[in-house]
């Protein structure tokens, strides 16, 4: 790639319009919600990099009507239309180059303008394919040799597309282009009848190819209409075949920004109509923190709160609804949430933004559990995040919309669960001692470089750990939990192998999985409130974490509101 200088516009929290300098080894992906003023950033750069310098911008506004026939002309005269929507070669060397293309190409809007030019982009195909026909032909008169033909823009953005699509095949035509599909290639359609996804990467790889040398290319929404599963490989493709470009990526999407491996990240936060508000992705540790949740993190200025499970868990799920005030994030597993909090609060980037975890309490003590508060992670005062659905507040609440007599129904749900805690009582107890020896071993801190010193230090540890005094605490506060009487303090103790639900819901007059969804769904409606109240208080002093936090005096970046909401799927800005 060749070396590129980008500029862009100072950002907000720098007070200063002044510009940035980027330096980019790679693509560029700027990213941020709709409304966020991609389109305008856009716009800009391309008006700040005048000729001799080259921009070529694909709007996100595009019309993909793909023309019956077209014809050859001259190829400077083709390439002049879509480049700058007039049929002018010496348009090129004009000092007012921009704004005759502001005026023909974007028709004076060169923010909002639908970009009509596929008709134009075939022409400027047909005709360098023409003229590298000549060339060759004439090439071959003078010589006895064979020679390479190479390949024209038009046999290059065949060979793209037939990788991209390889249950299709582009045929290229004297005036037209057709498909059809591997294996059957005596059934053609025309071009006209391609598909939105087929139309659109030939107007992609074609728009790209036909950048001039060295251009900066600028590709908004560079998503729509194309399916994830080949996102990667056309771009990349693209990419390969323009090595002398400087690609620049406007989207909202952040599984396409992430895909960009390698490239430089902004996130965009927002415009106010003079100024655009983005940060740069910072520098760090991929094996602690994935990228996609930094750059999630990055676009938003809400409190963050990781949790335990995938997108769509209960986890997830249950504290989207009552935590309304954070950005609630899943993280994967206990440890995998643990390690990237501690990560991202050691970014001085994210100093100012309160970046919290939540996980289960599962068998830890009351030491790890202060320990882990300490890193900005709450634990659950449940023994797991099912346990939840099971608390006394909640059923309260399932029964009173399903005009169910609590005094009835609650008295044998915490029978039922004691009684299955006493039933699994020895088991319960050895899986308690385990997890404190592993904690124990864990937090031991083995040292050493030899083997005689690795194994003195071990030896150490181990002879440190009393495993039966572990299993009398543990037996002790089983048994305390039970003695209670109280169903909180055993649904805090008692890890019922994420089924309790399930065991509990039938005597309430549920399906055996119902609960959980039914809880949530009462959390979306009317009793939502009431929900919250019943369940925060058991979020480990979560809202200690947010009071504390919220009362100290906002800097001025944190003071500013966001100008942009949450990126999503689908749709143009």
């Amino acid at each position: 790639m060749s070396e590129f200088s980008l500029q862009l516009p100072g950002p907000k929290s720098t007070a200063s319009k002044d510009r940035v300098e980027l330096n980019p080894k790679g693509s560029v992906v700027i990213v941020g919600a709709n409304g966020s003023g991609k389109s305008r950033l856009g716009v800009r750069i391309e008006a700040q990099v005048k000729h001799p310098k080259r921009v070529h911008r694909i709007s996100a506004q595009r019309a993909l009507s793909l023309p019956t026939q077209f014809s050859p002309v001259d190829v400077a005269t083709a390439r002049a239309g879509l480049l700058f929507g007039h049929e002018d070669p010496c348009l090129m060397n004009r000092p007012n180059v921009y704004a005759s293309q502001e005026s023909r190409r974007w028709h004076s809007k060169p923010a909002t303008a639908q970009l009509n030019d596929y008709s134009k982009l075939l022409v400027y195909l047909a005709s360098e394919d023409y003229e590298h026909a000549r060339s060759y032909r004439a090439s071959m008169k003078g010589s006895n040799d064979r020679i390479d033909p190479g390949e024209s823009k038009f046999d290059l953005v065949a060979r793209i597309w037939n990788e991209v699509l390889p249950h299709r095949r582009l045929i290229v035509g004297a005036a037209k282009v057709s498909t059809s599909v591997v294996g059957n290639e005596s059934q053609q359609y025309d071009g006209g009848e391609m598909s939105d996804g087929e139309r659109v990467v030939l107007y992609l790889i074609g728009e790209c190819l036909a950048a001039l040398d060295g251009s900066i290319v600028i590709i908004d929404e560079p998503e729509i209409h194309i399916h994830r599963s080949i996102q990667d490989r056309l771009w990349d493709e693209i990419e390969r075949a323009r090595p002398d470009c400087l690609f620049v990526y406007m989207t909202h999407d952040l599984d396409f920004a992430v895909s960009r491996s390698g490239a430089k990240k902004i996130w965009l936060r927002g415009y106010d109509g003079e100024t655009w508000d983005w940060e740069e992705l910072p520098e760090f540790d991929a094996s602690q923190i994935p990228e996609r949740l930094l750059v999630e993190i990055l676009g938003n200025r809400s409190p963050v709160l990781l949790v335990e499970g995938e997108e769509g868990s209960l986890d997830v799920s249950l504290f989207r609804e009552i935590l309304p005030e954070f950005r609630v994030i899943p993280g994967g597993g206990c440890k995998q949430v643990i390690r990237a909090v501690k990560a991202l609060r050691d970014l001085p980037q994210l100093s100012e933004r309160l970046v919290l975890g939540l996980v289960d309490r599962d068998r830890r003590s009351d030491t790890e559990v202060a320990h882990l508060k300490d890193r900005g992670i709450v634990v659950l005062d449940v023994a797991e995040i099912e346990n939840v659905f099971c608390l006394d507040e909640v059923l309260q609440i399932v029964c009173q919309r399903m005009e169910r007599d609590p005094h009835e129904d609650l008295p044998a749900v915490f029978a039922f669960v004691r009684d299955q805690l006493e039933q699994e009582l020895d088991t319960q107890i050895a899986e308690r001692v385990r997890s404190d020896v592993e904690y124990a071993m864990a937090t031991s801190g083995i040292q050493g470089k030899t083997r005689e010193d690795i194994n003195r230090s071990f030896t150490t540890a181990v002879s440190g750990i009393d495993a039966g005094a572990l299993y009398d605490s543990a037996q002790a506060v089983l048994q305390t939990a039970l003695a209670s009487g109280n169903h909180g303090e055993v649904l805090k103790v008692y890890n019922g192998k994420r089924a309790l639900p399930r065991r509990v819901a039938p005597s309430l007059g549920l399906a055996e999985d119902e609960l959980p969804d039914y809880v949530i769904r009462l959390a979306k409606g009317d009793l939502m409130d009431d929900l919250r109240e019943a369940i925060r208080p058991y979020l480990g002093g979560l809202d200690e974490l947010l009071a504390a936090h919220t009362a100290e005096p906002p800097t001025k970046a944190a003071a500013d509101t966001d100008q942009g909401a949450e990126p999503h799927q689908g749709g143009g800005e």
